[in-house]
């Protein structure tokens, strides 16, 4: 095929734009979803954070018992002390983005110095409104919202230590070693702050010789034993793809199949979806973010992939102070220079009041 000739694509430059299939809705490769973030927001609670804590008040056993007596035998009185806390510690996180004021004049905006400066600051001008085919600032907003919830994705699965002042999120929370350390400022020496963990089950594809079933179910029998007050049930597993995989073969293996709808058309399907897997009638939940943390080597010991948490939804919160979820602000601008700096600001603590109820599975 003979080269076009350069005056000949000058020419078709400069009749016409090159024809855009999504004009002003750019398409995003790289979004992963999040079920972690879901699940945490709709369990976000406003709070103070007085003194730099939010403190969570217990009561433990007296230690009073029966006495059985007879006739003028002296009956025992005591004195009970039944006050106790778990205290958890906010972190505070900033995200900034410079919007240099030029580079948006270049993309067919308008920004007058020194003015209000929020969310939607820049102004399209009229005249160019046909040249734009991305809105190039609503997208950088757009960016910068999201990743403020992916770096949270990971932070709040990871133990707290990626960086000075990170979040502890689950793996901090609910360890594979759950003998040592702390949570909420009470040791786990103390059986009674202590979560629940079975480690290396095994889902060998051969009937009655894997482990997973058995380690699963009395793993739940464990974390629901202590819940009459605080009425917890496990309700959530979020599991990795290896996890996943070793489940679905020890139940192929073992007779357990993938049940269609009632009235569906029978086929021949060797595929079993994600979305069919439940444990004692809970679904199960793939968790896209273990794939980025373990190729990331965020872990320790056990991978990401092989690991199943299983949670009472109910005693978890994702505790935020008044004004500071994701607050967004925008300074003046600098007085010798044209630009912007915008802010999201934040100040949290992920709480679980109750992880003697969570029960962690690894697979071999």
């Amino acid at each position: 095929m003979a080269d076009v000739p350069p005056q000949v694509l000058q020419a078709s430059v400069y009749s016409a734009h090159a024809e855009v299939m999504n004009r002003r809705d750019p398409d995003n490769f790289d979004r992963y979803n999040m079920p972690l973030m879901s699940w945490l927001n709709a369990r976000k609670k406003e709070h103070s954070f007085t003194q730099g804590k939010m403190i969570q008040k217990l009561t433990t056993d007296g230690g009073l018992d029966l006495q059985f007596f007879t006739r003028k035998e002296t009956l025992d009185f005591s004195e009970t002390f039944i006050d106790d806390e778990m205290v958890w510690t906010p972190h505070k996180a900033h995200m900034g983005l410079t919007v240099v004021h030029e580079d948006l004049e270049d993309r067919g905006f308008t920004i007058m110095p020194n003015g209000p400066r929020g969310r939607n600051f820049p102004s399209k001008i009229p005249r160019a409104e046909g040249d734009m085919l991305v809105d190039y600032f609503k997208e950088q907003i757009d960016d910068m919202y999201n990743a403020w919830d992916e770096r949270y994705d990971e932070l709040y699965w990871r133990d707290g230590t990626s960086a000075t002042g990170a979040p502890d999120g689950v793996d901090a929370i609910l360890p594979l070693d759950n003998t040592t350390g702390t949570v909420g400022d009470k040791s786990r020496a103390d059986v009674r702050f202590r979560h629940i963990v079975k480690t290396g089950s095994t889902t060998t594809p051969s009937s009655g010789t894997g482990t997973i079933a058995r380690d699963c179910n009395d793993g739940i029998r464990q974390a629901e034993t202590y819940t009459r007050a605080m009425r917890a049930k496990i309700d959530t597993i979020f599991a990795g793809d290896d996890w996943i995989d070793g489940y679905v073969d020890f139940a192929v293996a073992n007779g357990l199949r993938y049940q269609t709808p009632a009235g569906n058309t029978t086929k021949v399907d060797m595929g079993i979806p994600d979305s069919g897997i439940y444990f004692n009638g809970i679904p199960v939940v793939r968790v896209p973010t273990f794939r980025i943390l373990d190729a990331k080597g965020a872990y320790s010991g056990t991978t990401w992939a092989k690991r199943a948490y299983f949670l009472s939804s109910r005693v978890w919160e994702l505790a935020y102070q008044r004004g500071k979820d994701k607050q967004f602000s925008a300074p003046l601008d600098p007085s010798d220079q044209r630009l912007s700096r915008l802010s999201l600001d934040g100040r949290y603590v992920l709480a679980c009041r109750f992880p003697r109820a969570q029960f962690v599975n690894t697979i071999s």
